[in-house]
């Protein structure tokens, strides 16, 4: 045995070898850990800032249905236009804190939705064939149940008014926009 390894064999050099590669691995696990904690949080503001800002327009558009009043161009469009705004921050964030391929794809679903419950929020004054819009509004409810499905859903039956065609409508939007929140934050939480 040469004169390194009989060095190195020493019980005060193996603790100090032993000590620094320890050190390191507990530092190295530490950040990792920090980073996922990091990404976590910023994941979870994500969540919450989106979802604030959806359910912003869809308690205006409730109270808009529940008051009787007509839903306005000028909320709409800026409303609308925060919204889709938000669609490549959307994008780029779901890929940064979400790993979520599906959660972009929701949210510009969600936002078609809305966007055409706003039309009709819109016309509903003038409209004078009100069949004709509860009909066209229950077709959409339809569609949207068929396209994202979401277990255990309540059955909404078809109504004869168009207000409660749109207040069912508008159920199933916050239903789905529930759905891919928490789905998305439970898979962060993971």
């Amino acid at each position: 045995m040469g004169p390194i390894v009989e060095f190195l064999n020493q019980p005060i050099v193996l603790t100090i070898i032993t000590l620094a590669i320890g050190g390191y691995l507990v530092s190295t696990i530490t950040d990792r850990r920090a980073r996922k904690d990091k990404r976590r949080e910023k994941a979870i503001d994500f969540l919450t800032d989106t979802g604030s800002t959806l359910n912003a327009i869809i308690s205006t558009m409730y109270a808009t249905l529940r008051r009787g009043k007509p839903y306005t161009d000028e909320a709409a469009t800026e409303a609308f236009t925060d919204l889709f705004g938000r669609r490549m921050n959307i994008r780029v964030a779901s890929e940064a804190y979400l790993n979520s391929e599906s959660f972009p794809t929701q949210y510009d679903q969600v936002l078609h939705e809305l966007q055409a419950v706003a039309h009709f929020l819109r016309s509903r004054p003038k409209e004078p064939r009100t069949k004709r819009a509860t009909r066209a509004i229950h077709e959409r409810r339809v569609r949207l149940r068929e396209a994202w499905p979401i277990a255990n859903e309540p059955p909404r039956p078809a109504t004869d008014s168009a207000n409660a065609e749109l207040m069912l409508w508008l159920d199933m939007i916050l239903d789905r926009v529930t759905a891919m929140l928490s789905s998305t934050l439970n898979a962060v939480m993971r």
